[in-house]
């Protein structure tokens, strides 16, 4: 992963009247040392905090997503360990936030080797990024499920994204990240490719 920069694929320029064709490039924005609250009232491609994410350490994945299908949201082993590498004087957390142009998600607790922090331990497994639009036009970024009802209490980061260890160590079960689109096109087209109820794996 790259520090904090525009690149080739530009997630900060604006895509409009999207249709199921269209090419949506965006960005993911980790924080290694970064609780939810640092996230609030920024966004990665505003160049006034730029240089503060730069300096807090802050890593940038670009994607480039077609509409009408589920992406999958790769990321090396390597990288994503090193998330919580070399953290001092801060909670042992890694956080991340999804941002296309304008637009960013809620942050999320993506890795935590910090319990008083975030409750459990572990790399968020199963994150849904739903992009919603309407009309072509993006209205917002959230990741999909508020609970954890669906694992125990130490594997619950931040009481609502699940997780699994990621670090090969017997646990069958690999971190997954996935993009998709819900809402309609420019042409009122629904969308599918963020919908939950798909089971792509």
């Amino acid at each position: 992963m790259a520090a904090v920069s525009r690149g080739l694929l530009q997630p900060c320029d604006t895509t409009s009247r999207v249709q199921q064709d269209t090419y949506i490039p965006f960005g993911l924005a980790f924080w290694p040392g970064g609780v939810l609250e640092n996230w609030t009232d920024i966004n990665p491609c505003d160049v006034q905090t730029r240089d503060q994410l730069t300096q807090a350490g802050v890593k940038l994945a670009v994607y480039n997503m077609k509409a009408e299908r589920t992406t999958w949201l790769n990321m090396t082993r390597e990288d994503r360990i090193s998330l919580l590498q070399g953290i001092e004087g801060m909670p042992k957390v890694a956080s991340v936030v999804a941002f296309q142009g304008a637009v960013v998600s809620p942050p999320r607790y993506f890795a935590s080797d910090d319990a008083a922090a975030t409750g459990g331990t572990g790399y968020a497994s199963n994150l849904l990024l739903q992009f919603n639009y309407k009309g072509g036009e993006l209205s917002w970024l959230q990741w999909h499920g508020s609970t954890c009802s669906g694992c125990a209490a130490d594997r619950c980061l931040g009481g609502n994204t699940c997780a699994v260890s990621g670090q090969n160590d017997g646990d069958t079960e690999e971190p997954v990240m996935m993009a998709g689109c819900v809402g309609t096109d420019r042409h009122s087209a629904p969308f599918i490719s963020g919908d939950p109820s798909l089971d792509i794996r």
